[in-house]
């Protein structure tokens, strides 16, 4: 579908819903869970999990890694992070 929109000259507006359930954060660490959805236009592509680490540096927040889960089916099923 990508792939096509390009071939025709015509820019995809990719859009991300993202809900920040849960943040924990204990000195300088912590972790953020938010489950999104993916559309591509107004299409439906995915959904799935960001989980981010991070840690403080110098007073400021940084990501130390992402890791991400995707599906396109089951997305009411996704529990938060307890």
């Amino acid at each position: 579908m990508i792939l096509s929109l390009l071939l025709q000259n015509r820019t995809p507006k990719f859009m991300t819903s993202v809900h920040f359930e849960v943040i924990r954060i204990d000195a300088d660490l912590a972790v953020v869970w938010t489950p999104y959805k993916f559309f591509v236009g107004k299409k439906f592509s995915h959904c799935g999990v960001n989980s981010f680490q991070l840690i403080k540096l110098n007073g400021n927040w940084k990501i130390q890694y992402l890791i991400d889960t995707r599906r396109k089916e089951g997305c009411d099923k996704i529990k938060p992070l307890r």
